[in-house]
């Protein structure tokens, strides 16, 4: 921790939203930062509470100013920046950003990092969901048993180039048992040895001699690209689909071009932009749905709304643009989140929690000695006393309790958890938020204070 980020946490006033924030009085507001002085503060919350955080700012270059500043300050913190989208036929296309996000979600994945920096339009941007990513990642060890064509196989499927010699991210090349690859997920190149079917040797390699640097023990083909296709007929299914739905006047158009790719995936062939394709062949997922453990830093709240504004302003005049000439339509035409869709998200839950928790005669709500009473006094009881004894206790959560909590009934008669957010929300989104909360605390040591009640009445 370097001198300045200890000044920080020696003051009255860091003292306070560190406080704050431990109780759970959110959000915190800080005024009157200089840029420096905002990575002080990252770092020092970080630090302080033991926390890994997400930092949204207005743009890419702020997004590396900041990571250079922790970085400096000696917090493993990372990038994750926006890109292009490609809805068009191209002969060639740079995945070097795709890659770079690739790197960070492996290693939120896998916590290998402590802050993650990223823009607006970056964190809004839909990606590969976690579940996914993690599906399609195949670890490779010394000594196992496995095939050259597995792991060529492996390679492919993650989207690798085959190519005569290694040079860059997402590349791979074979040489008799000898297979040579770039995951985005690492500094350097790899090189397994087989002997025979079982991998012998595993070492990085410098591209610029080929010659082997460290011998390791295992090693991640994480995929290199965000969107990949490992399943030609699934996606055929889904644009035939979709192409049967498609009305209007450029009916024929948009189906011509749809039918297009399906004759290039029948034939082995990859489609022309993946890109466009992007709302069938995942479910909307965001760098949020990676950092639910983290803290949430907002720099300059008032840049991110201008910039989420102008971004989305220029993302929805291109996919118009698309759309008028048929290359996308309806299914077709959502790729990121939008700033409200994001602060809708939290604050319905968030409301509807509050509604549930309203009412001091429902059995779910916390009860306190006057709830108490005047539900005894309801119930036809004379002079009720109530006694409320705080109870201190410590557990490490269960996966199977956590749907226990949304499942069962309070109390006999009464609607479970699940019930209750059925009133607000359809089923498809309940679960998905039942699903968040268990991934959040399953394995996770918690504290409750249960209150202990005696009560003396009659009636």
């Amino acid at each position: 921790m370097s001198a300045f980020t200890q000044a920080i946490k020696n003051s009255a006033e860091y003292e306070g939203v560190e406080n704050s924030i431990k109780k759970g009085f959110l959000p915190q507001g800080v005024l009157g930062l200089i840029p420096v002085m905002k990575a002080h503060l990252v770092s020092a919350v970080t630090g302080g509470l033991e926390k890994k955080a997400l930092v949204v700012v207005p743009d890419d270059a702020t997004a590396v100013r900041l990571c250079e500043d922790l970085t400096a300050l000696g917090v493993s913190a990372l990038q994750y920046p926006s890109r292009s989208l490609s809805f068009y036929t191209t002969d060639s296309q740079s995945y070097e950003y795709e890659q770079k996000r690739i790197k960070v979600l492996r290693r939120m994945i896998d916590n290998r990092c402590d802050v993650v920096v990223a823009s607006a339009e970056a964190s809004l941007s839909y990606t590969v969901p976690p579940e996914i990513l993690k599906q399609k990642s195949v670890l490779l060890k010394k000594d196992e048993d496995t095939t050259l064509e597995n792991i060529i196989m492996s390679l492919n499927c993650a989207g690798y180039t085959r190519v005569d010699a290694v040079e860059g991210v997402g590349q791979f090349s074979v040489r008799g048992g000898i297979v040579d690859f770039f995951s985005p997920d690492d500094e350097e190149p790899v090189r397994i040895e087989l002997w025979g079917d079982t991998v012998d040797t595993m070492c990085h390699f410098d591209v610029s001699t080929q010659r082997r640097t460290v011998n390791i023990d295992e090693i991640l083909i994480a995929p290199s690209k965000e969107i990949i296709i490992d399943d030609n007929n699934e996606l055929i299914e889904k644009i035939e689909k979709l192409a049967s739905s498609i009305r209007g006047k450029k009916t024929d158009i948009i189906r011509e071009k749809l039918y297009s790719d399906i004759d290039r995936l029948k034939g082995g062939l990859s489609v022309g932009s993946a890109d466009k394709y992007l709302p069938l062949i995942y479910s909307p997922a965001t760098i949020f749905d990676y950092a639910k453990d983290y803290l949430l830093f907002a720099v300059e709240t008032g840049g991110i709304k201008e910039k989420v504004s102008s971004s989305q302003k220029l993302l929805l005049e291109d996919i118009k643009a698309c759309v008028d000439d048929g290359t996308l339509c309806k299914g077709l035409d959502k790729f990121s989140l939008t700033f409200n869709e994001l602060i809708e998200k939290y604050e319905d839950f968030k409301r509807v929690e509050n509604e549930i928790m309203e009412n001091p005669l429902d059995s779910l709500c916390n009860f306190d000695e006057n709830t108490l009473k005047t539900n005894l006094e309801i119930a036809g009881f004379s002079i009720p006393e109530v006694k409320v004894q705080e109870v201190a206790s410590r557990y490490v959560v269960q996966a199977g309790m956590v749907s226990e909590w949304f499942n069962n009934p309070p109390s006999p008669g009464q609607p479970s958890t699940k019930e209750r957010y059925l009133k607000y929300f359809d089923e498809d989104t309940v679960n998905k938020y039942m699903l968040d909360v268990q991934n959040y605390l399953t394995g996770r040591e918690i504290s409750l204070k249960t209150n202990a009640v005696f009560i003396n009445a009659t009636k």
